[in-house]
């Protein structure tokens, strides 16, 4: 299974969540990588369509997962997707092409499934900006948990 997940909001590095916080402790960090596609500010998080025709590049963070199939259950359940999870779900989890120092490796990772149509768009490359910079998001985390 692969073992690679690339995060690219509330599981960044530098968001105190609790499943961020659960990654780490269940991963290492392996460093920044971009992918190509548009984030979404869906209230409180964010969601990334990716889009591989995108000239927009979004920052995120990549973990090697130390038992994947563990972690990826857990992270599932807190995406959303986990089998009793009921429709329609926000996210799915992918394998995409991420930039990592130059080479494209393969990942894992959380795309927005719905419709962005009418949602803002994030136009900064990293949601860590953008968290920092908009209290619901914080709040959200700190209300939550998560």
């Amino acid at each position: 299974m692969l073992n690679w997940i690339f995060t690219y909001g509330t599981l960044m590095r530098g968001i105190p969540s609790r499943f961020g916080n659960y990654l780490e402790q269940n991963g290492a960090f392996i460093g920044e990588g971009y992918v190509p596609g548009k984030l979404y500010d869906l209230g409180n998080y964010p969601g990334l369509v990716y889009d591989e025709q995108s000239e927009r590049l979004i920052l995120g963070h990549i973990f090697e997962l130390v038992n994947a199939e563990k972690v990826l259950l857990q992270l599932d359940d807190y995406e959303g997707i986990s089998p009793h999870s009921p429709p329609p779900h926000e996210y799915r989890r992918v394998i995409k092409p991420v930039l990592w120092h130059g080479k494209r490796i393969a990942c894992w990772l959380y795309e927005y499934a719905l419709d962005p149509t009418g949602l803002p768009e994030i136009t900064t490359p990293s949601y860590l900006d953008y968290w920092h910079q908009r209290t619901a998001h914080r709040n959200f985390i700190s209300r939550s948990g998560s």
